[in-house]
C-alpha cells in the first residue's frame, strides 16, 4: 500500500492548491502529532477549508475532524505570528521534487512554509530572506544540523523526466549499472510504480540491462516517459485490490488495468479518504483507539446537535444535494446495494438458523426473555433508532412513518423522497420548521393531505408544521375553520381578553 505522496501526486495537488486556495488567507494553525499540521483557509472560492499538512507524508485539504483548540506547540505557534492572516500569493513544487513551497504576504513582508514529502521530511519556516524561522522538528543536511537563522538548503535534485533530453537520458541509462526499472528509480527521480509504467508504456522489459538498451528502445522510453509525466488528464481515483485501498492517484495508469477503482471530485477527496482509511485501518488494530474514537465522536454530535446554526446547516447542504439528479440517483443506487447486501447476509444467517431448529428456538426464547426483562433499554433502542433515522434524513424518516399509517388505515400510499423539499418555514403558519426536532414540537414537520379523500399519492401532500396540521385535523370546509375562529374570539373577549 502506498505510504506517501510521489512528485506527480505532489504536482497534481499543487495545480490543485492553486486553483482553490491562492489568493485566500491563512487563519490559525494546529498541530495534532509531532508531524502532522492543521492550517485553516479562507478561500476566496470555497470558505474556510482545512489544508492538512504531514511532513514526509501528505498535503491536501481535508474534510476530517479539525483537533480541539487548545494551547498550541512552538511551531504551529510560530506559524500563527507569521503567516495567520496572510493573503496566499504562490504555491509551488521545488524541481519536481516531492516538496511544496506556499509563499504569503502580509503587510508587504513574504514568509514561507516548506513542506517536505521525502522520508524524515520535516516543515520549515522562512522569512522573507529564505532563513529559517523555525523547524517542525530537527533536520540533517550532509551530516550537518539545520538551525534557526540559517539559510535553507534544498536537497540536492534529479534529472527531471518532463524535460530530460534523449541525449541525457541515453548516457544516463548506459552508465547506470542496473537493470532498466532500477535506473529510472535511481536516476529520474520517480518512485518504482511510476517506473514500472514507464517499461510498460516503452514496450521494453523492465528486468533489461539499461546499457544494453538499443537506440529504438531508448527512444521508446524517453516518448514514453512524456507520455506519463506530461499527461495532464484529471482523473483522481483510489486503485483498490480484492476491495482493498492500494493505491492513490491523479490520473489511470495502466499498470493498474483491471482492477476496481473508486473516483472522486477532486484530488483532495481521493488522497483524504486514501490516507484516513489507511490510518483507522491501521488504528482500529488497537482497542484502545476504538473506544475513544466512539466515545469522542458520539460526545461531538452529541454537542452539534445542540447548535441550531449547525443543524440549519446540515439541512440545508442536504437540500442542495436532493437537488442534484445525479447525487439522488447514486443515492438510490447505493441504498439499494446495501439493502441487497444485508438481505443476502441476513437471509444466510436466517437459513442456517433454520437448519438447526434448536439454535432457533434457543435464540427466540432467549430475545423474548430479555425483551420482558429490560423494557426500559427495548423502549430506549426503539427510540435511539428513530432519532438516528431522523437526523440522517428527516423526509425519508417522516416517509416511513407516514406509510406505516397509510398501510394500517387502509390509505393508498405511492409518495417518495424526491417528491419533496423540507420548507424553511409552515407555509400555514409561518413558523419554523425544525426537522431534527425530538417529539411533536410545534414546528416538526408533517404531511398533509390537501384532498382527505385521496390517499398519500402525488400531487396531494404538501409538508406543513405538526401545529397546522393538528388544528386542521381532516377539515375541508373553510366555513367550520371560521366558526371555530369566531367561537374563541368570542371566548377570549368575554374573559376580557
Amino acid at each position: 500500500m502506498k505510504k506517501a505522496m510521489s512528485n506527480v501526486d505532489v504536482a497534481a495537488i499543487v495545480e490543485e492548491l492553486k486553483d482553490r486556495i491562492l489568493g485566500g488567507f491563512v487563519g490559525k494553525a494546529y498541530q495534532q502529532s509531532s508531524d502532522k499540521i492543521w492550517l485553516s483557509v479562507q478561500s476566496p472560492a470555497e470558505g474556510r477549508l482545512d489544508l492538512l499538512l504531514e511532513a514526509g507524508k501528505r498535503v491536501h485539504i481535508t474534510q476530517s475532524q479539525r483537533p480541539a483548540s487548545k494551547t498550541p506547540p512552538q511551531f504551529p505557534t510560530m506559524l500563527r505570528s507569521h503567516l495567520s492572516g496572510g493573503r496566499i500569493v504562490d504555491i509551488s513544487q521545488h524541481d519536481f521534487d516531492r516538496l511544496i513551497e506556499i509563499a504569503t504576504e502580509r503587510s508587504g513582508v513574504r514568509s514561507y512554509l516548506i513542506v517536505e514529502l521525502f522520508p524524515k521530511g520535516s516543515m520549515v519556516l522562512l522569512n522573507e530572506s529564505r532563513q529559517i524561522l523555525s523547524m517542525l522538528r530537527k533536520m540533517l543536511y550532509r551530516g550537518s544540523k539545520m538551525a534557526a537563522g540559517e539559510a535553507y538548503l534544498y536537497h540536492p535534485g534529479q534529472p527531471d523526466p518532463r524535460t530530460i533530453s534523449l541525449e541525457e537520458l541515453s548516457g544516463w541509462l548506459s552508465s547506470a549499472g542496473q537493470d532498466l526499472v532500477r535506473s529510472l528509480v535511481r536516476g529520474l527521480n520517480m518512485g518504482g510504480t511510476y517506473a514500472e509504467e514507464v517499461c510498460l508504456r516503452a514496450g521494453v522489459d523492465k528486468n533489461k540491462q539499461a546499457s544494453d538498451l538499443s537506440d529504438e528502445e531508448v527512444s521508446k522510453v524517453h516518448f514514453a516517459l512524456r507520455d506519463v509525466f506530461l499527461d495532464v488528464t484529471l482523473e483522481p481515483h483510489i486503485v483498490l485490490e480484492d476491495g482493498e485501498p492500494m493505491d492513490v492517484l491523479s490520473h489511470p495508469l495502466r499498470i493498474y488495468d483491471g482492477l476496481e477503482k473508486k473516483r472522486f471530485a477532486t484530488f483532495s477527496d481521493a488522497l483524504d479518504s486514501f490516507f484516513v482509511e489507511k490510518e483507522e485501518s491501521e488504528a482500529r488494530q488497537n482497542p484502545e483507539w476504538v473506544a475513544n474514537t466512539k466515545a469522542y465522536q458520539t460526545a461531538w454530535y452529541a454537542q452539534k446537535k445542540q447548535d441550531p446554526e449547525w443543524l440549519v446547516e446540515q439541512a440545508t447542504k442536504l437540500e442542495q444535494k436532493r437537488q442534484d439528479p445525479e447525487w439522488v440517483e447514486n443515492k438510490n443506487a447505493r441504498e439499494a446495494a446495501r439493502y441487497e447486501t444485508k438481505k443476502a447476509n441476513g437471509t444466510n444467517y436466517y437459513e442456517r438458523l433454520k437448519a438447526d431448529s434448536k439454535k432457533m428456538a434457543e435464540k427466540r426464547a432467549w430475545e423474548k426473555e430479555w425483551r420482558k426483562n429490560n423494557p426500559e433499554r427495548v423502549k430506549e433502542i426503539y427510540k435511539n433508532s428513530d432519532e438516528r433515522k431522523k437526523q440522517k434524513d428527516p423526509i425519508k424518516f417522516l416517509l416511513r412513518q407516514t406509510k406505516s399509517h397509510a398501510k394500517s388505515k387502509g390509505i393508498e400510499f405511492n409518495i417518495e423522497s424526491i417528491d419533496f423539499v423540507m420548507p424553511d418555514t409552515c407555509p400555514v403558519l409561518g413558523i419554523p420548521i425544525t426537522p431534527f426536532a425530538s417529539g411533536l414540537a410545534p414546528g416538526t414537520p408533517s404531511f398533509d393531505r390537501t384532498d382527505p379523500r385521496k390517499g398519500y399519492v402525488k400531487g396531494n401532500v404538501k409538508i406543513i408544521s405538526n401545529r397546522a396540521n393538528r388544528l386542521k385535523c381532516d377539515c375541508t370546509d373553510p366555513a367550520e375553520l371560521r366558526a371555530v375562529a369566531d367561537y374563541i374570539e368570542q371566548n377570549l373577549a368575554s374573559i376580557g381578553r
